[in-house]
């Protein structure tokens, strides 16, 4: 027996009963500022774009770090990884270097981290970065430290 319509939903009816959203369809307000500057540098397609979405200060660091490795690397290429600044040397990635909210990030291989981890007792460490304040940033030597080893295992083509 085929069933029509309104066997389906009940005499009747002549459609399916509504179904409840399971939120509301809410209208949000803008995005915060905090919430725009995320948005902006999640669609940032180049370094500059990343950047330009900072807030000055961290903006400025990021620029001082990015600066620094490509006067140590001059062939470094710039691009976006990950939705992170990157700088890259003989096709791999050298380093990655990110704004957050509360902190910023090197990343420059954790070859590099292990080997100079006596120095990064200061900072925060995860497996393949150093986080970092605005109070409390990097040195340069550090940081030239730091690409130099990435460098070299680049150069050895360790894996």
């Amino acid at each position: 027996m085929r069933l029509g319509f309104g066997d389906r939903f009940g005499v009747g009816e002549t459609h399916p009963p509504a179904i409840a959203s399971p939120t509301p369809n809410l209208r949000r307000s803008a995005p915060t500022a905090s919430e725009y500057t995320h948005l902006m540098v999640s669609k940032a397609a180049t370094i500059d774009e990343y950047l330009a979405a900072l807030d000055p200060e961290p903006r400025a660091e990021l620029e001082r770090i990015r600066a620094l490795v490509t006067s140590l690397v001059p062939d470094a290429v710039e691009s976006m990884s990950y939705g992170m600044p990157t700088l890259s040397y003989l096709g791999r990635a050298l380093v990655y270097f990110t704004a957050s909210k509360k902190h910023l990030s090197f990343y420059p291989s954790s070859w590099a981290l292990e080997e100079l981890q006596d120095r990064l007792t200061p900072y925060k460490t995860t497996a393949h970065a150093v986080q970092f304040t605005l109070q409390a940033p990097l040195p340069d030597e550090l940081i030239a430290d730091l690409v130099r080893v990435h460098v070299r295992e680049i150069e050895a083509k360790r894996q």
